[in-house]
């Protein structure tokens, strides 16, 4: 893969009105408490769609509610996450779409480093 088809992904991703900007999803991806989040709301065997409150993400991850409530609404606004009201609370859990949307443009870039492992024995391996 080239430069130009990264930009190309990037530039498709940007065109979509449907889609947050490709700056908001990583920007939001990149704070520590954000991915703390994103890690707490992981399906596991015991719980295939995990959905939490505020309060309860803003203890798991060491923060107030307030903090924890502008995280949310970053992850929210960059389609990483849903809110469902469940009677007077709000629950949040992952949005497969807009996660989805993370691998379709991270996914070539792996894939052509999974394709110059193969030619280039300098690489390193993971």
């Amino acid at each position: 893969m080239t430069v130009d088809s990264v930009d190309a992904v990037a530039l498709d991703w940007e065109d979509d009105p449907d889609r947050p900007g490709l700056h908001q999803v990583f920007a939001a991806l990149s704070n520590p408490d954000r991915l703390a989040i994103l890690a707490e709301l992981r399906p596991t065997c015991d719980d295939p769609h995990p959905a939490r409150t505020v309060t309860a993400l803003a203890r798991v991850i060491g923060v107030s509610r307030f903090a924890a409530s502008r995280h949310l609404r970053q992850l929210c606004d960059a389609g990483l996450l849903e809110m469902n009201r469940c009677g007077k609370a709000m629950l949040h859990r992952l949005a497969l779409p807009g996660l989805a949307q993370v691998e379709d443009w991270l996914y070539p870039i792996v894939d052509s480093l999974e394709g110059a492992r193969g030619e280039d024995s300098d690489l390193p391996m993971s």
